[in-house]
């Protein structure tokens, strides 16, 4: 026996030909305009995508490719790039410069014009130094700086590794004056007189000199060029000393228009002063009081009274010129060797002495001669490259670290570029470490940037934070 009870209205079963169908075009394939359109979609969201990625990569980054003098620091935050541009570029690698003497002509006249004679310079002599933190910026601001695709342009040549910073190298004019001088000792020559001995007559000589700051000049626009070169020595000729014979005949016979075309400027018609010559023998460096100098020095032409602040002032301007501080050395030492490395060679500084110029400057108005020696003296670093096993150091005794997480990142590039400038720096047998002269100007030009510095104003319990430059280090 069989039944059947009847569904509820909600369980009604439907035949399959009474359901309805899916919409017209449901289940078609796409077009081939609409893959187009669907893979330059996709390409765009994902050059899209890797383009903020890649901009937000380099946010406090170099971007990738760009080199400083040949060094790579694509990738680098400006303070790991200055400490990698000072490991690689200290000595700075400055393209040699040659110092020439050619054959032949009156300046190179007799045996010193025989051959060419040439002098190198290199780093090891000029001691350049670079200025790597201005080379950094520089790379940092590269592709980031003008419109829009300009900025891209520019990330995409220094991706293709065609974007090259160099930076400007400085080298003391003090120093390649010395250098110039050192050569100038190789090449001068005195003048002589006529000679009679009996029937051999011996005609008079002219001698060879050296223009030293003319040099020094040539030289120092060679370095700002950045490319190698040959400088010219810059000689001249010295007329030589008239023979006894014809001084009597020579000084009477122009006596009287010397006194007439020298009295104006010059108290009692008298002949213009002869002019002054300091020099330094050992690097030929040369200084000269000419006749307009010594009116203004000597007033009266007596050498007994002199114009001490006018002739302080002129000693003064040759001490700025011929002076430089000695360099120290910079060091590292290995705690697994108990090796010291040398970051930075130490150089000798000079100065010139102004109270012994001074006094020599009265010496010379006193003779015949008018001349004296320029009393340049020699300051020997405190920490001599040359003499590291005088310093004792032989094992690490204490080391320290600081933690500053959570900082601002204008806070953390600041500490960077400060520790950066102590890396290596030794304080000699009783000397006295200074932070504010061993990190200098706290400035945008010494490369640290705007952050919170803390201000105390009247009430020392109340500090309040301002932006400033160099935050957190002052």
């Amino acid at each position: 026996m069989s039944s059947t009870a009847p569904l509820p209205p909600a369980r009604q079963i439907v035949p399959m030909r009474h359901l309805p169908g899916p919409p017209a075009g449901y289940g078609r394939p796409p077009s081939g305009v609409e893959y187009i359109l669907i893979w330059i979609c996709v390409a765009f969201v994902a050059v899209a995508g890797a383009f903020a990625g890649w901009q937000f990569w380099h946010t406090d980054r170099i971007f990738s490719g760009v080199r400083v003098a040949g060094v790579p620091v694509g990738g680098e935050t400006r303070a790991s790039a200055l400490l990698m541009l000072h490991r690689e570029l200290t000595p700075y690698p400055l393209a040699p410069v040659y110092l020439e003497l050619g054959p032949g002509s009156t300046e190179g006249g007799g045996a010193a014009g025989a051959a060419v004679r040439r002098w190198a310079l290199g780093a090891d002599l000029l001691a350049p130094e670079a200025d790597l933190e201005g080379a950094v910026k520089l790379a940092y601001h590269v592709g980031r700086q003008g419109g829009l695709f300009e900025r891209i342009f520019s990330q995409w040549r220094a991706f293709n590794g065609r974007k090259t910073v160099w930076p400007e190298v400085v080298v003391s004019e003090g120093v390649v004056r010395q250098a110039v001088g050192n050569a100038a000792a190789e090449v001068r020559r005195p003048s002589r007189p006529a000679i009679q001995i009996g029937e051999l007559s011996l005609p008079a000589q002219p001698g060879l000199d050296v223009d030293v700051a003319a040099t020094a000049h040539e030289i120092l626009a060679q370095v700002a060029s950045g490319q190698s070169g040959t400088v010219p020595l810059q000689t001249y000729s010295t007329a030589p000393p008239e023979s006894a014979a014809a001084e009597p005949s020579q000084g009477s016979a122009g006596a009287g228009p010397s006194a007439s075309s020298g009295g104006p400027g010059f108290s009692g018609g008298l002949t213009p002063p002869e002019p002054v010559v300091l020099r330094h023998e050992p690097s030929g460096t040369a200084f000269a009081l000419d006749s307009a100098q010594l009116r203004k020095i000597m007033p009266g032409g007596d050498p007994g009274f002199l114009n001490e602040e006018a002739l302080r002032f002129v000693v003064e301007g040759w001490a700025n010129q011929v002076s430089f501080p000695a360099q120290d050395a910079r060091l590292r030492f290995d705690d697994a060797t108990s090796s010291l490395t040398v970051l930075q060679q130490s150089r000798a500084g000079q100065r010139l002495n102004v109270d012994l110029t001074i006094e020599a400057v009265r010496r010379a108005l006193t003779t015949d001669q008018r001349t004296g020696t320029l009393p340049i003296i020699s300051i020997p670093p405190a920490v001599d490259s040359s003499r590291l096993g005088e310093l004792g150091i032989r094992e690490l005794v204490a080391s320290g670290t600081s933690y500053f997480s959570g900082s601002s990142a204008t806070r953390v590039y600041n500490i960077e570029v400060a520790a950066e400038k102590l890396v290596g720096v030794v304080v000699p047998p009783g000397g006295v470490f200074s932070f504010n002269s061993a990190i200098e100007a706290v400035s945008g030009a010494n490369g640290f940037e705007d952050s919170a510095i803390i201000w105390y104003v009247f009430n020392l319990s109340d500090p309040t934070r301002e932006p400033g430059r160099g935050g957190w280090l002052v």
